[in-house]
């Protein structure tokens, strides 16, 4: 198995161009977690039969993925979620990793939080998470 570099991954947001959407890198990012995450609810179907509890598996929820920026004012993609966060935009994005294919995580999500971080010798940080709506695709 081959080990994949997080140097190298680009997050793109798209344009929502119809019918050929065009997808452009965020610039300065530092750090993505939490795709692929996210549950599903459990639905509780205990009757009086049961000796103990008894479960199943609802609808799965892909949860949040939290992108970790150096602040750029002048990349319009960074702007361009801030836009999005305050307009509400269901926006497509696609997470493109490192390894020859490369294998694309494509999901479609709103911004839920867009967050400036500013702090003593350090330079100035933009935290972003992205509510996913429906299912991410792995291609």
């Amino acid at each position: 198995m081959a080990t994949l570099k997080s140097q190298g991954v680009l997050l793109k947001r798209g344009d929502g161009g119809d019918p050929t959407e065009v997808f452009t890198t965020i610039g300065e990012v530092t750090g993505v977690s939490g795709v692929g995450g996210g549950s599903a609810t459990e639905i509780d179907v205990t009757n009086l039969s049961s000796t103990a509890k008894e479960f199943m598996l609802g609808l799965k929820d892909e949860g949040e993925v939290s992108v970790t920026m150096n602040l750029d004012t002048g990349d319009t993609m960074q702007t361009g979620l801030r836009t999005d966060r305050d307009n509400n935009t269901l926006r497509n994005f696609e997470l493109v990793l490192t390894d020859s294919s490369p294998t694309t995580i494509s999901f479609s999500a709103f911004v839920k939080s867009y967050n400036v971080g500013i702090a003593v010798d350090t330079q100035i940080t933009l935290e972003v998470s992205l509510r996913l709506s429906d299912e991410a695709t792995w291609a």
